[in-house]
């Protein structure tokens, strides 16, 4: 008898939850809260691989003592960082790794060394 209470009441708390949560929109850039709040960042989405993302930078605070290293933050809304949103550095570094996880060229032929040329030059 009471695993049935128990199974008519998980029922009921199951019906409730769906029917309450059926105007909620929760997805990563919109949400939608039962009394009304709502949000959609997806407007603020840099889609252009060219164009620049959103940056933070800052650094030294003057009302302070002592020097505080400089920071940058970079992000995109609701999709990726652009490719053109990386700093040059950057770029260099996945260049030098990508050669390195190339496999090996063929090496060069040697060149003849200099006692084998002849005197007269």
């Amino acid at each position: 008898m009471i695993t049935i209470v128990i199974l008519v009441l998980l029922l009921i708390i199951i019906i409730e939850y769906s029917s309450s949560s059926s105007n909620i929109i929760d997805s990563p850039c919109q949400w939608k809260s039962k009394k009304g709040s709502s949000y959609d960042l997806q407007p603020l989405t840099v889609s252009s691989s060219s164009s620049l993302s959103y940056l933070i930078k800052d650094g030294d605070l003057p009302c302070t003592s002592f020097v505080e290293p400089s920071y940058s933050f970079l992000w995109n809304f609701c999709s990726d960082v652009t490719s053109a949103s990386y700093p040059v550095g950057i770029l260099l570094l996945l260049l030098l790794l990508l050669l390195l996880s190339l496999p090996s060229l063929p090496s060069l032929p040697s060149l003849p060394s200099l006692s084998s040329l002849p005197s007269s030059l």
